[in-house]
């Protein structure tokens, strides 16, 4: 009897044991009967080496933390369809034409659904979600069983199916950051130019400028040791008198340390540039245009001073003409050895500072009294007095001047005031100088770009086209002795902040490293200038 009820007892527990073994490995809709692959696959979605009736694991088993199995994961992902979020958007490695956001499927009018990265599996491989997308719900609802499959009997206690939903749950979420990794890594290995996307942009690229020049520190402006709003006076003295700028700045500090020291010397000199009153009736000019030659007015000594060196005959001995000024080689020579100091000055640097001065003119009535750089009533008679103006004077000016003709665009430019000043500067300085341009391109109706891919100078408003000289065409023209020979000759006398950054045609100059020749430029000359750069504190 006993041995029949122990019989008893071990058939019922060899067919507990099955049912439960059965229960485990049973995967809604997937069996380990269909897959052999799948009989090595836990609920939690790690790779299990066999184990013993005692629970005792075989060597190999991967533990809490170790690797999981590409088949486990895809058997996983496969048995469960994936959460209602949109999924993210896949990067495709392969080669494919961009895509713009008025792309459209030819089928549908839809926007165009970009292709996904293949899997790394045979084609036949069950499909993996999308890396990002949100981990199922450890409790969510199976797929019903499809026609011709036995419904799975679960057997187990809910405390059971707990925890089996649980660590699938947890094996899920392991699987798909495991995908995410190695999606990651394909995109970054693997990604394109051509699976960029970027949404469509609306630019007006011909109102585009250059990116702004760094500016100078503002310990820069120490360079210059004198008032800043000086230099657009001995810049635009030295332009209408050819007299170098450096030597009218170093007289004015060795004369007076520019303003500082205006009283009568022991000789009877006075003013700003100390002239003898003898001289000073001879060659005094009334630059600013308020009726009176001042030797008090920095304006008027300043340019008092460029005329007498010139009719000392500086342009062909300037060392004579400083001796006439000063009998004494000793002043002869410290004036030269400033004016080399002072013009040690980088261009940049020189622009920009005289770009801070002329912008605080209201300085120079502040420091002198003076009616400022121009009197309001001066008329723009001289080369000297044009460079004075301010912008907008200075705009009206060019587009007044009837010895210049500026195709309508250009004009508009002008109107604008988009043009650079020492364009208009330049502009005027040659018809004064005897040769009347005709401006051809200035920032309209010119490419953003060069034939060589580099920014225009024209873009930013910083150059000049000019087709005609006195109405003699450039094309045919150049060459020596041609307009354009005499044309860039009289250019390459500009110095200072006006001192073009290129002049180009097919010719060059020796010593002037501003010119150049490029073969496209045998119809006009350019003539660009480099960006101001901002002097900080300005």
């Amino acid at each position: 009897m006993s041995r029949r009820i122990r019989l008893g007892r071990a058939r019922l527990l060899l067919v507990a044991t099955l049912v439960l073994a059965a229960a485990v490995v049973i995967v809604p809709g997937v069996s380990a009967a269909t897959d052999p692959s799948l009989a090595t696959c836990s609920a939690d979605g790690a790779a299990l080496a066999t184990q013993s009736v005692d629970g005792a694991s075989d060597a190999g088993v991967a533990g809490p933390t170790g690797p999981v199995d590409d088949a486990c994961a895809a058997a996983d992902t496969a048995a469960d369809p994936p959460a209602a979020a949109d999924p993210a958007p896949v990067v495709d490695p392969g080669p494919q034409a961009p895509v713009t956001s008025d792309d459209t499927s030819p089928s549908s009018g839809t926007p165009a659904e970009r292709p996904r990265t293949e899997s790394s599996h045979s084609d036949d491989a069950p499909a993996k979600p999308a890396a990002d997308s949100a981990p199922r719900s450890a409790d969510a609802a199976a797929p019903a069983p499809q026609a011709g499959q036995q419904d799975a009997i679960d057997v187990r206690s809910p405390a059971v199916r707990a925890h089996t939903r649980a660590r699938r749950a947890a094996g899920h979420r392991r699987a798909s950051r495991t995908i995410a990794s190695r999606t990651h890594t394909r995109q970054r290995l693997h990604i394109t130019e051509a699976d960029v996307y970027f949404p469509p942009v609306s630019v007006d690229w011909a109102s585009l400028t250059p990116l702004a020049p760094p500016e100078f520190g503002a310990s820069e402006a120490t360079r210059f040791p004198g008032p800043l709003f000086l230099l657009p006076i001995y810049q635009a003295a030295a332009a209408q008198y050819d007299v170098p700028w450096q030597i009218l700045a170093s007289i004015n500090e060795v004369e007076t340390n520019f303003g500082a020291n205006t009283q009568h010397s022991s000789a009877g000199a006075v003013g700003w540039m100390q002239f003898l009153p003898s001289t000073w009736r001879l060659y005094g000019v009334d630059a600013n245009g308020d009726g009176i030659a001042n030797p008090e007015d920095p304006v008027d000594a300043i340019f008092g001073a460029a005329r007498y060196l010139h009719a000392s005959g500086s342009v062909q001995d300037l060392g004579r003409a400083l001796f006439s000024y000063n009998h004494a080689n000793w002043y002869v020579a410290r004036v030269l050895d400033r004016a080399v100091a002072i013009g040690s000055i980088s261009q940049d640097l020189l622009a920009s500072l005289t770009a801070a001065g002329r912008s605080d003119a209201d300085a120079l009535h502040r420091a002198t009294g003076s009616t400022g750089y121009l009197d309001g009533h001066a008329k723009p008679d001289t080369i000297g007095r044009v460079m004075l103006l301010s912008d907008d004077a200075l705009a009206q000016a060019t587009l007044a001047d009837d010895r210049t003709q500026i195709y309508e665009c250009g004009r508009e430019d002008i109107r604008a005031g988009v043009v650079d000043r020492r364009i208009l500067e330049t502009v005027e300085y040659l018809a004064f100088r005897g040769f009347a341009p005709s401006v051809s391109s200035l920032r309209c109706g010119h490419s953003f770009h060069t034939t060589s891919g580099s920014v225009s100078e024209h873009s930013y408003g910083a150059a000049v086209d000019i087709s005609r000289v006195n109405g003699i065409p450039i094309l045919g023209h150049q060459g020596a002795g041609s307009i354009t020979d005499q044309t860039i000759q009289e250019l390459l006398k500009l110095a200072g902040a006006l001192r073009p950054h290129q002049i180009i045609s097919l010719m060059t100059f020796t010593g002037a490293s501003n010119t150049l020749a490029l073969g496209d430029h045998d119809d006009h000359i350019h003539i660009g200038f480099a960006p101001v750069r901002p002097l900080a504190g300005s």
